[in-house]
């Protein structure tokens, strides 16, 4: 009985093996997909990268086609602190296995002096290459 057991659950493992291993080795990616990374970059900040992604047979992978927005900021403790984008650079790169992706901007901190509100301004440029969509 114990022996019977044994050799179900593991034609169970089997076949469960077999049918995942199927599914990814012959999934239909002839459509294009919408996906969305973030990623810390410094400090508080992230990067968040919305992009389309095709199969590409040739590299046996998924790829980037198209980048469709990416949107930086700051989290976490932000009180007289925030953060404003200026611009944004990307470029698809190695066949589309990768995305660099340069944000500008502004980090700008306020402070109460003598009753008016003075703000510093600090620019800075934040890289970040993701890969693998």
């Amino acid at each position: 009985m114990a022996g019977s057991i044994k050799v179900t659950i593991l034609s169970v493992i089997v076949a469960l093996f077999i049918i995942c291993t199927t599914e990814v080795a012959y999934a239909d990616y002839t459509n294009t997909k919408t996906g969305k990374v973030s990623t810390w970059v410094s400090g508080g900040m992230y990067i968040d990268l919305t992009y389309n992604c095709t199969w590409n047979s040739k590299l046996k992978c998924n790829v980037f086609d198209e980048v469709i927005e990416v949107v930086s900021y700051s989290a976490g403790f932000s009180l007289g602190h925030d953060w404003v984008q200026k611009s944004v650079r990307y470029e698809i790169q190695d066949n589309g296995r990768k995305v660099k992706v340069t944000v500008r901007g502004v980090h700008e901190y306020y402070f109460i002096v003598d009753g008016l509100v003075k703000v510093y301004e600090n620019p800075q440029t934040y890289t970040y290459t993701f890969t693998r969509p």
